[in-house]
């Protein structure tokens, strides 16, 4: 079970790094215009890179040794809200028009990821990694160089 606790941690720490507590998750402005593509890449690296950081934090106070229903805990109430936040918080971020439809692939492909992983946490938590490789890969042909490592 230690064994299983880490590997949620490790595996989970970049695809959470966009919980945002302070701002409505989701809400676009009005009418803003497109990032560049170098933009977005900027702008969405950061936000998982400063969510990472806050993600540790909420990571902290599960217990080394954790029971399954403690780590289910976990994932449900923490991990599972937390990757809906980054997605959420990615999906706010307005890409170049002509990229769109890549952008919404590789955020559909991380959003089916989350979708198994609450049908069965326990079970789909561990294949994290697997679940999210398509989106991995989209992210990094696209040039991410943070929120590709799920």
């Amino acid at each position: 079970m230690k064994k299983l606790a880490a590997l949620v941690l490790l595996l989970a720490a970049p695809f959470l790094a966009a919980c945002q507590d302070d701002e409505e998750v989701g809400a676009k402005p009005p009418a803003s215009p497109p990032l560049t593509k170098a933009q977005l890449i900027k702008q969405a690296d950061a936000i998982c890179r400063d969510g990472s950081k806050e993600f540790a934090a909420t990571a902290a106070p599960v217990p080394r040794n954790p029971t399954r229903a403690q780590l289910r805990a976990y994932v449900e109430d923490v991990l599972i809200p937390e990757m809906d936040s980054q997605l959420a918080a990615l999906r706010a971020l307005e890409p170049p028009r002509a990229d769109v439809p890549r952008i919404d692939q590789m955020l559909d492909e991380w959003q089916e990821a989350v979708e198994k992983i609450k049908a069965d946490p326990l079970k789909e938590v561990v294949r994290m990694k697997v679940l999210t490789a398509r989106g991995d890969r989209i992210a990094t042909k696209y040039g991410f160089k943070v929120c590709n490592q799920s």
